[in-house]
Parts: C-alpha cells; structure tokens; sequence
C-alpha cells in the first residue's frame, strides 16, 4: 500500500469509485429493500453502469428526515430484467470494513436518535497520488477521497492523533502542479483492507484555500466524466420489490472476512 519515493511516479493519477444515489422516502423503505444477512446489504432498483464485484459508493438520502448516509458495498449480483415482478436492479452488500457507518446506519433505521453529522464538504471517492511526510520519511501513497476540508490517506503507518504533517496532493491533468499544504491528522482506520488516516486542511491564507478549491474542483469535474451516476427513482414500502431474503445475498466468501 505504500512505497518509499525513490523516482518517478508509479501511482495511477486518478481513479475513482462509482457513486450510486438513492432517494428513500422514509425508513420503512429502507427497511424493505435491505439484507440481514451479514455483512447486510441492500437491493438498488434501476440501472446503473456498473458489474458485480465492483466497489461501490452508496449515497443514502431519507426524504422525510433529510439525513444522508455514505456507505461502501460491492456489487453482487445485477439484474436486468424489468418485469414487475423481477424489477431491475443491483444486489448490494456492504464492506465489512464499514461496520461502524453500518451500525449508526441501522440505529437511525431503527428510530433511535443518532449523533449523525454530515459533512459541510461532500466527499469524492477518489484516489489520488499524494506523498506525506510520516516519522521523517517521505511516503508516496494515494487518497481514498477528498473534499474541500480534508482527505483520507491510504497509509499503512499512522502518526498519532492531532500530528501536525506536511502533505502534497497531485491533481489531474499536466496544468495543475502538486499542492502543499499543512494538515492535522484526525482519526484512524484500521482494516485489512483500507488501513489510513483522515486529515484535516489547515488553511492559512486566502491563497491556499483557492488551490485547494481549484483542485476540488478539477477532481469533481474528472470525476464525472469518468463515473456513470444513477438516480434511481424514489421508492415506498408499498411499491418496493419484493423483501429480499438471505438467499439472494452470495455465499460468504473471503471478499467479507476481515476486520470489521
């Protein structure tokens, strides 16, 4: 996952996740539509340009309440057919390195009041090359996404809490150079597979803060051009397709293993 720099750039420029959004009227809705079987999951009516084993970015947004979930899942299945009894649609299940998103997502599902804050800045599911300074060594890594306020970074080595570290960010294109800026590392991620740290920018000028808008702006714009985006339509309990059972979710298998 991390390479000391010695040379060129090995790291892919840019890439991204697809993100899938998905209106719900209310929590019954949800309620209907979703797995119980670990590591949950959901059923996504419509199309969307994406395969199974694909990982994905789910957006939750509950009409009634207007609260908004991001959770990661993998595709598992996609059907095509439209007939009202089989709808087309995606068979999600979620990452089991989100666990935690999982739980507060289900406590609100359940009606519990949950300490739910939602970001001032929407976060891109982007990967982007990014070198960092970690106990006195340059590290060449890459985001797991990035927004106005901040990043996570891919790292396998995790400075402590409320470090102070120097950060540069390389955005898409020939035109934009690397960004440097200073950052406060603000929490940790430990996982089999996603294993990092979240930051926070510290913005001391007016300058800076353009940069670093420029570059949000540029990744927003790559990233959609290069990810299909699927609204699909609002659905109601009364209208949902029928519960999934366990039985449509795969077999467990070593993609669900891991730390949760």
């Amino acid at each position: 996952m991390v390479a000391i720099e010695t040379g060129a750039p090995t790291l892919p420029l840019i890439a991204s996740r697809p993100l899938l959004l998905l209106p719900l009227r209310n929590r019954a809705a949800f309620r209907q539509q979703s797995f119980q079987q670990e590591p949950g999951g959901l059923f996504v009516p419509g199309e969307a340009d994406v395969s199974p084993g694909d990982e994905v970015e789910l957006d939750i947004h509950f009409l009634a309440e207007e609260v908004r979930f991001r959770i990661r899942a993998q595709v598992q299945w996609k059907r095509a057919s439209g007939r009202r009894s089989a709808p087309a649609g995606l068979g999600l299940a979620f990452l089991a390195s989100e666990h935690a998103a999982r739980v507060q997502l289900l406590a609100f599902v359940e009606g519990s009041d949950v300490h739910h804050i939602e970001r001032d800045a929407r976060r891109l599911p982007v990967h982007v090359e990014a070198k960092v300074e970690v106990d006195g060594r340059d590290v060449v890594c890459q985001t797991d996404d990035v927004s106005s306020g901040g990043c996570f970074l891919l790292v396998d080595q995790l400075p402590s809490i409320g470090t102070r570290l120097h950060l540069r960010l390389k955005g898409p294109g020939t035109l934009f150079s690397w960004l440097s800026l200073q950052a406060v590392v603000c929490w940790h991620r430990r996982s089999a597979d996603r294993e990092g740290f979240g930051v926070r920018f510290v913005v001391d000028t007016d300058r800076e803060r353009r940069r670093i808008d420029k570059l949000v702006t540029l990744l927003r714009e790559r990233v959609s051009r290069e990810v299909h985006l699927q609204r699909p339509k609002v659905v109601t309990p009364t209208s949902a397709p029928t519960t999934p059972t366990a039985s449509m979710l795969p077999r467990p298998s070593h993609t669900w293993r891991g730390k949760s």
